[in-house]
């Protein structure tokens, strides 16, 4: 009862832990909705401020050179005027003239006082909005820290709300396993008593249960020291590391602050260089103005008294009035320049701002993902305590139930033994009292069993509650730890800091990414070229290798063959040297022919009037492989047809026997001599120099 009274308790403070965090979460967005309307609608204030200067800076622009425009009309005057000094007696119109000029210089000074004045009303309202931004900026940097409390508030309420979900559900366990050790013991006491029979019987089984839960308890406990060893070194680990990290942080914070204390002082320089140059401007045009009015009085002296004005002062003065409207313009020039910074520093300042409310988010989102992470991590080490408590509160139960089976192992034998008397002295009463003597201490002893156990339980639930105050002492540590991290997130400057200084790895850290990325796809495509270039090599050593098998078997028939034609060469050498000598027997003969048709020819005059006689041969002229043809000269009346006939059978050998030694060339590697001597022999004794057969001569040759 008091268990469940304790569990219907904590379950009333989780819902109420629950209720509260989300009120005031839900405060948390509204707060984060009225800063976001606030700063927005100050933005739209300072936009119309800004604009309405503007306005005003434009205005004043417009009424400089509406005053530009009366310069210039005084200069006009004055030009017209000089056409009018020469004649003395437009004087009094002169007189007039001048004071006018001077009511007008009065005009002037009078609007340049204005302009001054507003002017002076300008920089006291830039001066008002810095001020409102340096407030706006700790506004800003107040909310934001109030901001960051109520996040950590906020996780502190959620972690104490897991905590106590934890420590419920444990309580939860304990009471189940409580109560299920209560059930047991009181089972195994009502089977002491009433089911000794039915124990015999499950023994066994009993037995092989408790085997398998020995081994799973020393499984249990090597385990048990690997997670433990593991925790320590994890909390060593995240010690020593936090206390590095801690170190850099405070030489990173100094670092920053001597750089920020660095830009502070230069933009005040900057701001005092300024503000010193627009004082010397201010008193420069004092001056000036000054000057002015002394030239002014000294010429309305001039007129009061009556003198003329020489051409020479007046061109002195319009040289004055140019300098002094050009001074005018440099200075309006200036002023503008000045403007424009005044509206840049403006638009860096909002840029800062905003980049500050950026970095904030960043760093917040950083804290919040390395503080889940650590919650993660805790969640993790508790639910390991837990498995280890259950692991120790088994063995104390394992323990028990082997002391159990101990004793009903002997109760088992004396019941045995009993029963073997009861059977052997049934019907013996003096038996049974005696026998009832006995079983009487026997039950003592086993109340005395029972007692003893329910004190070793009492132990082990001691035991427990040690292990319990070493989990609470090691959630104590996880706690200081936690709150180390936190003391060391509080501070808003160093916070500020750090997300310049992240940001800075950040990038720094993209750049590398960028190079690393680029080097990595280099190293892939040069990977790529390497793995073709090596397939393309792997490919040509194949080739070859197969190029030289070829070759060597090339070489091998080459071998043989330029020894079969070196005997076909030989032969056919022989063959060509008898064609040879009986083609030179022919020529001799058609020589002796021509001879007698050259006589004959002189004696007629008139061609061929008696042919020689005719001649009728057959010749077969050996080849390498056999007769190839059989050149007929057949006898004919046309002694010039025998002699082209004739011809063309030389031209025909010199072919075959020319093709032939290629064929011996090719195998050979090289061109025999034989073609080239024995042809041109037999082509310089070709009769006459006929014309087919010049042209295959010369083609032979070629």
């Amino acid at each position: 009862k008091q268990v469940e009274a304790m569990t219907l308790e904590l379950a009333s403070v989780v819902d109420e832990h629950k209720v509260k965090l989300n009120e005031s979460y839900h405060s948390l967005q509204v707060d984060m909705a009225k800063l976001e309307q606030s700063h927005g609608e100050e933005r739209e204030v300072l936009r119309k401020q800004v604009e309405d200067l503007q306005d005003q800076v434009i205005n004043a622009n417009i009424e400089l050179l509406q005053k530009q425009e009366k310069i210039a009309g005084l200069v006009v005057e004055i030009e017209a005027s000089q056409a009018a000094v020469a004649n003395l007696a437009d004087i009094p119109a002169l007189e007039d003239r001048l004071a006018n000029m001077a009511t007008l210089n009065n005009e002037l000074q009078a609007s340049a006082d204005k302009h001054s004045e507003v002017v002076a009303t300008l920089e006291d309202i830039v001066a008002n909005l810095k001020g409102d931004v340096s407030t706006l900026k700790a506004q800003l940097e107040s909310q934001t820290v109030s901001y960051q409390n109520k996040v950590v508030q906020v996780q502190e309420m959620q972690d104490a709300h897991s905590a106590l979900e934890l420590a419920l559900q444990t309580m939860q366990s304990k009471n189940e396993v409580l109560q299920e050790s209560l059930q047991s013991t009181n089972a195994h006491c009502a089977t002491v008593e009433a089911k000794v029979g039915a124990l015999l019987e499950s023994l066994a089984e009993k037995d092989g249960q408790i085997v398998q839960l020995q081994e799973e308890l020393q499984t249990a406990e090597l385990t048990n020291a690997q997670t433990q060893a593991g925790l320590d070194d994890a909390v060593a680990e995240r010690t020593k590391a936090l206390a590095e990290e801690a170190k850099r942080m405070g030489l990173v914070n100094e670092e920053l602050r001597v750089g920020v204390d660095k830009s502070n002082a230069m933009w005040r320089e900057k701001v005092d260089s300024i503000v010193a140059s627009r004082d010397a401007e201010v008193a420069a045009l004092a001056g000036q103005i000054q000057a002015l009015e002394l030239k002014i009085q000294n010429m309305e002296e001039r007129n009061s008294n009556g003198g003329a004005t020489s051409p020479d002062e007046v061109r002195s003065l319009n040289a004055q009035l140019g300098t002094l409207q050009n001074e005018l313009d440099a200075q309006l020039e200036e002023k503008e320049a000045l403007y424009d910074k005044i509206d840049e520093l403006e638009k860096a300042a909002l840029c800062n701002v905003q980049n500050q409310h950026d970095h904030v988010r960043m760093l917040q989102r950083q804290w919040d993902m390395e503080k889940a992470t650590l919650t993660d991590r805790l969640g993790v080490q508790r639910d390991r305590i837990n498995k280890l408590e259950l692991v120790k509160m088994t063995k104390g139960h394992l323990e028990v139930f082997e002391k159990l089976k101990l004793n009903i192992k002997k109760k088992t034998d004396e019941v045995a033994a009993l029963q073997q008397q009861l059977q052997a002295s049934r019907n013996d009463d003096g038996r049974k009292v005696a026998d009832a003597k006995l079983v009487r201490p026997l039950n003592a002893e086993v109340k005395l069993k029972l007692h003893t156990t329910q004190n070793e339980f009492q132990i082990k639930t001691s035991e427990v509650a040690s292990l319990q105050n070493a989990i609470v002492q090691y959630e104590g540590h996880i706690d200081t730890l936690e709150n180390q991290i936190r003391v060391h997130g509080t501070s808003s400057t160093e916070i500020d800091d750090l997300r310049r200084h992240v940001a800075d790895l950040e990038r720094l850290v993209q750049s590398q990414s960028q190079q690393l990325r680029g080097h990595q796809d280099n190293i892939q495509s040069l990977t790529q070229l390497r793995d073709q270039l090596a397939q393309q090599v792997a490919e040509l050593q194949q080739l070859v290798r197969d190029k030289d098998v070829q070759l060597k078997r090339c070489e091998d028939d080459a071998a043989s063959k330029q020894q079969e034609w070196q005997v076909a060469n030989e032969d056919l050498h022989e063959k060509f040297h008898a064609d040879l000598r009986y083609l030179e027997k022919e020529n001799l003969e058609l020589h002796l022919e021509l001879k007698q048709t050259k006589r004959l020819m002189s004696f007629t005059g008139k061609g061929i009037a008696s042919p020689p006689l005719p001649r009728a041969r057959t010749t077969q002229i050996q080849h390498g492989r056999g007769v190839v043809e059989a050149i007929r000269v057949l006898p004919t009346r046309n002694f010039r047809g025998n002699l082209h006939r004739w011809a063309l059978s030389v031209v025909v050998l010199c072919r075959d026997v020319d093709h032939r030694h290629e064929k011996v060339g090719a195998v050979h590697g090289k061109r025999s001599n034989l073609a080239s001597v024995d042809l041109d022999v037999i082509l310089d004794k070709v009769p006459y120099g006929f014309a087919k057969v010049d042209f295959h001569a010369a083609s032979l040759r070629s």
